[in-house]
C-alpha cells in the first residue's frame, strides 16, 4: 500500500525545507529582496514551482527571501507573466527568453553567460542590455547581429555585452573627435577667405 500523500502544508513543515529556508532568509540578511522590509514576516519565494520537486529540493538561485506583501504581488506577477506569455505568438518566446535571461544574468555573478539560440533572442538580449539606441540609433537588426556575432557556443556573456558598449563608446568618442577637428578646419577655412 502506497503511503499517504503529504500536503505541501505538511511539506513546509519537513525539517530539511526549515534548515533550506533559515539557509536562504540567512543568505538574505533576513531582508525583503524586493523592498528590503526586516520587520514582517518573512517568507522563502520558490520562483517557479517544478512537478515533483519537494519544497527543499530546488536550487537555492530560483529561492528568494519576500516579506509577505512582496510574497503576495510576486505569485500574482507570476500569475500574470504567465497568461501574457501564454498570449504570445509562439515566434516571440525566443525574443521574450533573450530579454528575461539577459535581465536575469545581470543578478549573477561574474561569468554568467546567456543562452543565444537565434535571432530573436539576440534582439531580446540586445534590448535588455541596452545595445540597442546606445549612444547611436542603432536598430535591433544591428545590435542582435553584434550580438551573434560575439555569441560563442551560441552563449554571450555580460562581460562581452559590456565591451561591445565600450568599444560602441571609443568609436562614438572617436568620431566626435574626428568631426570636431574637421568643424575646427572648416572654421578656419571660412575665416581664411
Amino acid at each position: 500500500m502506497a503511503a499517504p500523500r503529504s500536503s505541501y502544508s505538511d511539506l513546509l513543515k519537513d525539517p530539511r525545507w526549515q534548515k533550506k529556508r533559515l539557509e536562504i532568509l540567512e543568505r538574505d540578511s533576513w531582508s525583503c529582496g524586493n523592498c528590503g522590509d526586516k520587520d514582517s514576516t518573512l517568507h522563502v519565494h520558490h520562483g517557479r514551482y517544478l512537478r515533483g520537486l519537494k519544497p527543499w529540493e530546488y536550487d537555492a538561485d530560483i529561492l528568494y527571501t519576500l516579506c509577505e506583501m512582496c510574497h503576495s504581488k510576486a505569485g500574482a506577477d507570476n500569475t500574470t507573466l504567465d497568461q501574457w506569455i501564454a498570449r504570445c505568438d509562439p515566434s516571440s518566446l525566443s525574443r521574450i527568453i533573450g530579454y528575461v535571461a539577459a535581465i536575469a544574468a545581470d543578478s549573477y555573478s561574474e561569468g554568467f553567460t546567456i543562452p543565444c539560440y537565434d535571432y530573436n533572442t539576440a534582439v531580446g538580449i540586445a534590448e535588455a542590455t541596452g545595445l540597442v539606441g546606445y549612444f547611436t540609433e542603432r536598430t535591433s537588426d544591428v545590435a542582435a547581429e553584434e550580438i551573434i556575432k560575439a555569441s560563442h557556443d551560441q552563449e554571450i556573456s555580460l562581460e562581452t555585452i559590456e565591451a561591445m558598449k565600450s568599444d560602441i563608446v571609443d568609436r562614438s568618442y572617436d568620431d566626435f573627435l574626428k568631426a570636431r577637428a574637421l568643424s575646427r578646419k572648416v572654421d578656419q577655412l571660412m575665416e581664411a577667405v
